[in-house]
């Protein structure tokens, strides 16, 4: 065998193996597309959090019931917003 016959070998080898994983993946790619659902939804807690540029995904304020928040989203009870900037 020639140097130019085996490289073409293993040029054609690889390329013909890599096929099955590009359309699985491409198939992969297509279902996501398709059947996309929001994060929040996906975890069936779209009545309970609000997006937040920080922290991707926080609780909203509830006063009362178990998931009692402050307006931070946190369980915890409300701190004053003076206390807050007073830290800084």
């Amino acid at each position: 065998m020639t140097r130019k016959y085996k490289i073409k070998k293993i040029f054609k080898f690889l390329l013909f193996s890599s096929i099955p994983a590009l359309l699985f993946f491409g198939a992969a790619e297509i279902f996501c597309r398709v059947f996309r659902t929001s994060p929040a939804s996906a975890h069936g807690r779209s009545g309970y959090v609000v997006p937040d540029p920080t922290l991707l995904w926080r609780l909203k304020r509830f006063d009362e019931g178990p998931f009692k928040t402050n307006s931070f989203g946190f369980r915890d009870n409300e701190v004053p917003a003076e206390s807050v900037h007073a830290a800084d």
